[in-house]
């Protein structure tokens, strides 16, 4: 009887473990043991773009001494639309507390509108890249009219580069990183996690605004 409980126990706490992040990119992630657990797809390996992003998450996560994190990666092909598709959904089955997306581009999409739509439902914050472009709109997916998506733009010194369009939340160029709002966007994941730890009952708009309140503000 004592081994049937215990059994029962192991199956429960397998069903509510959820992954806590996702990290979608075109390149695969190189494997960390340390603070970052993050578990890969093998379909593509076209850049080092998903590695420099893991990096810089796993860097922020120790950072803020992060106690370890259960994550997966979804890599998408480049110029595959439908691949992207593939791994958002993918990453939707998985119910993450925090979505991490270092892509856009200049043109919305109503497929990947609703996706990210269905990703919110799940109470998911969403982390995407506002884009290089020094434009006054964050491109997609970062500019879609969504509570739980959070536009991360880079700063130097306190004020906003010559490269980032604007954003809801900035943070500062760590000189470790690649330039680009999508080393910002990793590192702003790991940070909004440890939020989420800390603030369990926020629901993911009110998460949102509270990035807002701290990482908002420009020179």
């Amino acid at each position: 009887m004592t081994i049937v409980k215990l059994i029962s126990l192991v199956l429960i706490c397998n069903q509510l473990h959820a992954v806590e992040l996702v990290q979608i990119d075109t390149g695969n992630a190189v494997e960390f043991s340390g603070v970052l657990n993050m578990k890969r797809n093998e379909e593509y390996d076209s850049c080092l773009h998903g590695t420099d992003m893991a990096m810089g998450l796993e860097d922020e996560l120790k950072n803020i001494k992060s106690k370890p994190v259960d994550a997966k990666q979804f890599v998408w092909k480049p110029g595959s639309f439908k691949s992207m598709i593939d791994a958002l959904r993918q990453a939707y089955d998985e119910k993450p507390k925090v979505l991490s997306l270092s892509f856009g581009g200049g043109v919305p999409n109503q497929l990947e509108e609703s996706v990210l739509i269905l990703h919110s439902m799940n109470d998911t914050v969403i982390v995407a890249a506002a884009g290089n472009e020094g434009n006054d709109e964050p491109y997609y997916p970062a500019n879609y009219y969504n509570q739980c998506i959070l536009s991360v733009g880079t700063t130097k010194n306190g004020v906003k580069t010559s490269y980032s369009n604007h954003a809801k939340v900035y943070l500062e160029y760590n000189k470790k990183d690649p330039e680009g709002t999508s080393s910002s966007t990793a590192r702003m994941a790991g940070i909004v996690l440890k939020f989420r730890r800390d603030n369990p009952k926020l629901s993911c708009k009110k998460v949102v605004h509270a990035m807002q309140m701290f990482y908002g503000k420009l020179k």
